[in-house]
């Protein structure tokens, strides 16, 4: 925290000039053109004989907190006292305020401390001050504690006090303490005013309670008094959010009725709205309407329609869009066009994000580093490596600086191409520059190396990884997992699971499935069967990527008795099975001459809608050709393969 230096301040107060009367300083409406302008209005001050008035020095100060200069008001503050100019209980509040500005609710409690050993009396700008401080510090537990001792110890809050209680609940979504205080509020005889009941509006809109919300706006309509359009902003917005839109479109269109008139806020929380739910043409339409009630559309409006519109794939639509935004004299800025070019590269629509992208540059907007992350991400995976690489090496030439997004883009795109080496060296860049490897870096390099067999090298990296600071996660060491399981390091791979089992780590499905698919694949079935049979142990269920990994081992091994076991299974717990379970059972019977149950589990699998693969239409021709089953079962195959 930067103050003024004491010693330099009275220094500079003893060889200052001091012409203004007494009057002139009381009748001055401390209005300043700078700090400066203060700090000399308060040199004068204390040289004055008499000084003038606490009062005074609370105005100058005031002025002063106003300019974003509270560290300069304590400074002055303890020059004032210094000069034998004693505070008053409003000079402690101001002193209180500034510090909890400052993120230092400490010291403003610390001056609670001196204003009862003074024998002042604070009052309830005291007591809000640091509630307010502890609130905006996240301290919301703290200041329900205090407003609870502060009540315990007979002071009467006020409605101010109350509010910033209730906002503190809100904040950290006790709103149901928060409608409990609201109606001890009136139960202690004070009124809640609009403040209070918009920031409880706020909180339940924000979490979820829109019933609620529409049942105290009603109170506040029957109220009498006159709601200000934030107020209607905040229910609309919990309507759009909350799935309610047509509650909130209705709300709207009252607002031309009854008034108050929408603001650029309302048109925007609605046209936000109706965009999440795909109503294009009626948000254009608003756009066009705001036109005529004389509230222009801003940036703001323009992008959430152009970023509705790209979400859904209409990123031409949005690219015609914009041509007609910039036609109508309205400039996009960085969020507008990196939105664009962020949907036109996820929809492949490459060719116009590369166009777009050189117009920006043509047009002399600073393209921020969010904007080359897009393209550069677009073109490598688009298969455009080496144009992603130059445009990744002029960074260093034009500017902006890449950031460790940029880095793992391309490390991800190098190692999709198998460019391991290339990838493996801009990890070693990043390492002597300021923007180091994050997690995300190492994970796309280990997941590279296990693609393509080296899984040694992807061990090496994942102990240098710790060996620097960082905690590999479970999505890391799975990766490594399957790396070694898929290139026959089955024993590595059981060692890595049982640390992984003994970590801290938890431990899910997703992990499970990759040693038992290891397991089986390994000749090791039966301490898959084993594993697969302790997940309920663990708390775990399997997924239909588990069963289906378990069912191909047994059909392998023509365990067909356990997999038609384990399908029945699946449907007794919910999880339905796919055609390829259908189909890797069907063929095992098929295979094994067991043509009855194979033809009731191929009914099955064309009354759910699904088909049977190349390998079972194969089999199941081969069967229909074949002259040692019965004409029935021919017949019935026939049918089963026209539907």
């Amino acid at each position: 925290m930067t103050y003024l230096n004491y010693s330099s301040l009275r220094t500079s107060l003893r060889s200052a000039s001091f012409h203004s009367s007494k009057s002139s300083i009381k009748n001055r409406n401390f209005e300043f053109n700078g700090i400066d302008d203060a700090v000399d209005c308060f040199n004068r001050m204390v040289h004055m004989h008499p000084p003038p008035s606490t009062v005074q020095f609370n105005r100058l100060f005031g002025s002063i907190v106003k300019m974003n200069h509270s560290s300069v008001v304590i400074s002055l503050a303890k020059s004032m006292e210094l000069f034998g100019i004693k505070h008053d209980i409003y000079t402690f509040n101001i002193l209180m305020n500034c510090f909890c500005c400052l993120r230092r609710v400490d010291f403003g409690f610390s001056l609670l401390g001196k204003i009862l050993k003074l024998g002042l009396h604070p009052d309830p700008a005291t007591f809000n001050t640091i509630i307010k401080g502890l609130r905006a510090e996240g301290k919301a537990e703290h200041a329900v504690r205090f407003f609870n001792e502060m009540v315990d110890n007979g002071f009467q809050p006020n409605v101010v006090t109350y509010t910033t209680i209730i906002r503190g609940y809100c904040q950290v979504g006790k709103v149901q303490a928060a409608k409990d205080l609201l109606m001890e509020m009136c139960a202690c005889g004070q009124t809640p005013n609009l403040i209070t009941y918009s920031t409880l509006l706020d909180g339940l809109c924000k979490h979820g309670c829109l019933d609620e919300a529409l049942v105290l706006f009603k109170v506040m309509q029957e109220s009498g008094r006159e709601l200000h359009i934030v107020t209607y902003n905040t229910i609309i917005d919990g309507l759009s959010k909350g799935g309610k839109l047509n509650v909130a479109r209705d709300l709207f269109s009252s607002l031309f009725i009854k008034g108050p008139n929408p603001d650029i806020n309302t048109y925007n929380i609605l046209i936000n709205g109706l965009c999440k739910e795909g109503h294009f043409i009626e948000a254009y339409e608003h756009i066009r309407e705001m036109e005529g009630n004389g509230c222009s559309p801003d940036e703001c409006t323009y992008n959430t329609l152009i970023s509705g519109l790209c979400k859904v794939g209409k990123v031409l639509v949005a690219r015609n869009f914009l041509k007609e935004m910039c036609a109508s004299g309205r400039t996009p800025n960085m969020i507008t066009y990196s939105t664009l070019l962020d949907g036109l590269c996820k929809h492949g629509c490459l060719d116009e994000a590369l166009a777009l992208f050189k117009s920006i540059q043509e047009s002399g907007l600073e393209l921020n580093i969010t904007a080359y992350n897009t393209i550069i991400d677009g073109l490598s995976k688009a298969g455009k490596l080496n144009i992603a690489r130059n445009l990744f090496s002029s960074l260093f030439i034009k500017g902006p600086n890449p950031d460790v997004k940029t880095y793992n883009i391309l490390i991800n795109g190098l190692c999709k191409e198998g460019h391991l080496s290339e990838a493996y060296e801009l990890i070693r860049e990043m390492e002597g520059t300021d923007c180091s490897p994050n997690d995300g870096t190492y994970i796309t390099l280990v997941s590279g190396l296990c693609k393509v067999g080296k899984v040694q090298a992807a061990k090496n990296l994942l102990k240098e990884m710790c060996a620097r600071g960082h905690t590999p996660d479970l999505i890391t060491y799975s990766t490594l997992l399957d790396g070694l399981c898929k290139h026959g390091h089955l024993d590595e791979a059981l060692t890595l699971f049982k640390v992984m089992q003994e970590s801290v780590l938890r431990l899910d499905i997703v992990t499970y499935s990759i040693i038992i698919d290891g397991l089986i694949k390994g000749g090791k079935l039966n301490i898959a069967r084993d594993l697969f049979s302790s997940l309920a142990i663990k708390g775990l269920s399997p997924d239909i990527k588990a069963y289906r990994i378990l069912i191909n081992g047994v059909c392998r091994e023509g365990h067909l008795t356990e997999a038609y076991e384990l399908l029945r299974e699946m449907e007794g717990i919910g999880c339905s099975p796919d055609g390829k379970i259908y189909n890797a059972i069907i063929r095992g019977f098929l295979h094994n001459n067991n043509i009855t149950l194979a033809m009731q589990l191929l009914q099955e699998l064309v009354a759910r809608g699904f088909y049977g693969d190349a390998s079972t239409a194969e089999m199941l021709v081969d069967l229909l050709f074949n002259d040692a089953y019965e004409k029935s079962v021919s017949k019935k195959l026939c049918m089963l393969l026209s539907t």
